[in-house]
Order: C-alpha cells, then structure tokens, then sequence
C-alpha cells in the first residue's frame, strides 16, 4: 500500500513539473521577476521608461521602457497618475521568454510600481536681461 501511495505522489511530482515546462517553453508561464529602481525618464497609462544605471563620469546611461500590465500593483500612491518623470521608483517587471520563427524572444511586464521619491525641485533662479542699459553716471 505505501508503494502504491509513493508511486502515485512520484507521477503527480513529474506531472506538474511537465506541464510548468510546457507552459514556460509556450510562453504562457510565468518567467523570471526582476526589480530595479532608478528614475522615470517617461510615463503613461501604457508604459513606463526608467533610466536605471546613469554613470556620470562616462556621461552615459541605461534605461529601460516596460509596458505596464492592466492590474499593475501601485506602492505608496494611490494611482499611476501620481507618479511624474523625475521621480524615483522601484519597479518589479515579469521577463518570460518564448519560441517564435525567428528565434527566442523575451517579452517584460512591470506588474509592481513601488514610489521611492519625489523629483528633486527645480532651484528657482532670477534671470537677469543683458539687453537693457544702466543709465549712465553724470560726470562731476
């Protein structure tokens, strides 16, 4: 009887490790999650662009554009809306791949948008006009 039991748990194991390799190769899995955090650099109901390693003495810097999944999860804020380029956020995206004619193919999703912080502001400065003229000083 324990053999039997010991067998039938075996096939179930195999079993659902057959179908999740089926559903990953198909693309229908779910894939690896990933995180980072960094800066928006562009913002929508659709997509969000986040530059992510900026490296100021090389003057360069990566960035990442992600469509955004319909039931997105939004961390400390209470919508999408509220999130502005400039800010810093950390974002959880879901990276699947699939076969297709032409090869593999990634496809990445950001499921989770965690607010971090706000844009720094904008240092307010007076602009001086170079065009007017003092009048002039009279000679004594």
């Amino acid at each position: 009887m324990k053999t039997r039991n010991i067998i039938v748990i075996l096939v179930m194991i195999i079993f659902t490790l057959a179908v999740n390799e089926i559903l990953l190769a198909q693309g229908k899995g779910k894939g690896k999650r990933n995180g980072l955090t960094g800066e928006v650099s562009a913002i929508s109901k659709d997509f969000i662009a986040i530059v992510y390693n900026r490296n100021l003495e090389k003057g360069s810097e990566e960035e990442i554009a992600l469509p955004i999944a319909k039931n997105v999860i939004i961390e400390h804020k209470k919508s999408l809306d509220q999130i502005a380029v400039g800010d810093t956020v950390y974002v959880e995206f879901d990276e699947v791949s699939e076969q297709t004619d032409n090869g593999e193919r990634t496809k990445r999703i950001a499921g989770a948008i965690s607010f971090v912080r706000a844009a720094p502001k904008a240092a307010k400065t007076t602009m001086l006009d170079s065009t007017k003229t003092l009048p002039a000083e009279e000679e004594e």
